[in-house]
Protein backbone atom coordinates (compact mmCIF):
# COMPACT_ATOMS: atom_id res chain seq x y z
CA UNK A 1 0.00 0.00 0.00
CA UNK A 2 1.21 3.46 -0.77
CA UNK A 3 -0.86 5.47 1.67
CA UNK A 4 -2.79 4.94 4.88
CA UNK A 5 -6.10 5.76 3.16
CA UNK A 6 -5.46 2.87 0.75
CA UNK A 7 -5.63 0.46 3.69
CA UNK A 8 -8.97 1.89 4.78
CA UNK A 9 -10.37 1.59 1.26
CA UNK A 10 -9.20 -2.01 0.89
CA UNK A 11 -10.84 -2.97 4.19
CA UNK A 12 -14.08 -1.25 3.16
CA UNK A 13 -14.03 -3.12 -0.14
CA UNK A 14 -13.44 -6.42 1.67
CA UNK A 15 -16.50 -5.79 3.88
CA UNK A 16 -18.60 -4.96 0.81
CA UNK A 17 -17.50 -8.08 -1.02
CA UNK A 18 -18.16 -10.24 2.03
CA UNK A 19 -21.70 -8.83 2.32
CA UNK A 20 -22.30 -9.41 -1.39
CA UNK A 21 -20.84 -12.89 -1.70
CA UNK A 22 -20.71 -14.35 1.82
CA UNK A 23 -17.32 -15.89 1.00
CA UNK A 24 -15.02 -16.08 4.01
CA UNK A 25 -12.03 -15.20 1.84
CA UNK A 26 -13.16 -11.57 2.11
CA UNK A 27 -12.96 -11.50 5.91
CA UNK A 28 -9.87 -9.88 7.36
CA UNK A 29 -8.03 -10.95 10.49
CA UNK A 30 -8.32 -9.28 13.89
CA UNK A 31 -4.98 -7.51 13.49
CA UNK A 32 -6.60 -5.23 10.90
CA UNK A 33 -9.69 -4.43 12.99
CA UNK A 34 -8.29 -1.24 14.52
CA UNK A 35 -7.67 0.14 11.00
CA UNK A 36 -11.17 -0.77 9.86
CA UNK A 37 -13.97 1.77 10.35
CA UNK A 38 -16.64 -0.93 10.00
CA UNK A 39 -15.13 -3.13 12.71
CA UNK A 40 -14.51 -0.19 15.05
CA UNK A 41 -18.12 0.97 14.68
CA UNK A 42 -19.51 -2.52 15.13
CA UNK A 43 -17.44 -3.10 18.27
CA UNK A 44 -18.58 0.24 19.70
CA UNK A 45 -22.24 -0.55 19.06
CA UNK A 46 -21.91 -4.02 20.58
CA UNK A 47 -20.31 -2.53 23.70
CA UNK A 48 -23.08 0.07 24.06
CA UNK A 49 -25.77 -2.55 23.52
CA UNK A 50 -24.23 -4.90 26.10
CA UNK A 51 -24.01 -2.08 28.65
CA UNK A 52 -27.71 -1.27 28.17
CA UNK A 53 -28.73 -4.91 28.45
CA UNK A 54 -26.75 -5.32 31.68
CA UNK A 55 -28.19 -2.16 33.23
CA UNK A 56 -31.62 -2.31 31.87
Amino acid sequence: FMYKHDTRRMLQMAHQRYEQTGLKQWKHSEKWAHYCDNCTSKKSLETQFNMRVEHG
